[in-house]
């Protein structure tokens, strides 16, 4: 995963769509290929996991983690959000 791929795919001015484009930056690169793959592009868990060299539960776990840590991130809280990333890494 490259800083390229993690650009908004259009111009964006709407500050809600700009923070969730920073905070899927700051995820782990596999939590952060696996929600732009399937979330964002669409493209199979199958296909995602083949990219990674992972199983496909692995995939959605790497979701499940990544939609868990971007709640946390883009609550009013960021404490919060600080301290389960140091926990979970």
């Amino acid at each position: 995963l490259d800083a390229q791929e993690l650009e908004a795919p259009v111009p964006i001015d709407q500050e809600p769509l700009k923070r969730l484009w920073q905070e899927i930056a700051r995820l782990p690169a596999k939590e952060a290929h696996a929600v732009l793959r399937c979330e964002i592009q669409g493209i199979s868990p199958v296909i995602v996991a083949q990219e990674l060299g992972i199983s496909t539960a692995n995939v959605y776990l790497l979701e499940h983690r990544a939609r868990q840590r971007l709640r946390l991130y883009l609550s009013q809280d960021r404490g919060k959000a600080l301290k389960y990333s140091e926990r979970n890494g």
